[in-house]
């Protein structure tokens, strides 16, 4: 884990860097602790970024809105 107070950030997009095991702590902290009512956007992923080699966190379920369009669609069929 990364020392306190010091974060690693990518180049590229300038978000935190964590490692996978830091990544999945993270997320497993939100889904116990956080309550769904709460307002504000929650961590659902972690991704690998290529430019940096770390994982990132984001709110989105999936990547890209075409994936997301296909699933609604199929759920309506």
């Amino acid at each position: 884990m990364q020392s306190a107070g010091v974060d690693i950030r990518c180049k590229d997009s300038g978000k935190v860097c964590l490692t996978v095991r830091e990544a999945g702590v993270i997320l497993n902290s939100f889904r116990r602790h956080h309550s769904k009512t709460r307002t504000g956007k929650r961590p659902c992923r972690k991704y690998w970024c290529p430019n940096c080699g770390f994982y990132h966190l984001t709110h989105l379920a999936y990547y890209g809105e075409k994936r997301k369009a296909r699933k609604i669609v199929n759920l309506c069929v």
